[in-house]
């Protein structure tokens, strides 16, 4: 059976949906730019093909949707942060991130942010708070 779904070598991207995407977010849409973030990161093109992930595009798409708001990539991008090496507050930063996106979010989404900040909290200084989202880190 053929696919209707066009195909290409591994590591190329095809059937136009990057293109959208890349407009999208290019013209200011946070989810598309939260997308294509993801996209950068993933390390996967739209095949399933490995491709090596672009971390500095992801940082940058999901920064533009973080700072529109958007808890999902606020959350994302603190991740992404917090699993770098502490160079120029990485921490600190993906600990701000985790924080404002805990504000937005609820259930599981919130636990996400919760954890993360626990799982950083320890390597950030002059912070003198032990208690975070009214529960013990």
């Amino acid at each position: 059976m053929r696919s209707s779904v066009p195909t290409g070598p591994p590591g190329r991207r095809t059937g136009g949906i990057d293109k959208q995407l890349l407009r999208a977010a290019e013209a200011g849409d946070a989810g598309s730019q939260y997308n294509l973030g993801i996209l950068c990161n993933n390390g996967m093109d739209d095949n399933g093909y490995a491709v090596a992930g672009n971390r500095r595009q992801a940082v940058k798409w999901l920064s533009a949707a973080a700072e529109q708001g958007l808890p999902q990539a606020q959350v994302k991008l603190a991740e992404i942060y917090a699993d770098a090496p502490d160079i120029s507050g990485s921490h600190t930063a993906a600990g701000g991130w985790f924080l404002l996106a805990a504000l937005g979010l609820h259930g599981a989404h919130l636990h996400r942010a919760r954890s993360g900040y626990a799982r950083i909290a320890s390597h950030l200084t002059g912070c003198g708070n032990s208690v975070l989202f009214g529960a013990e880190v």
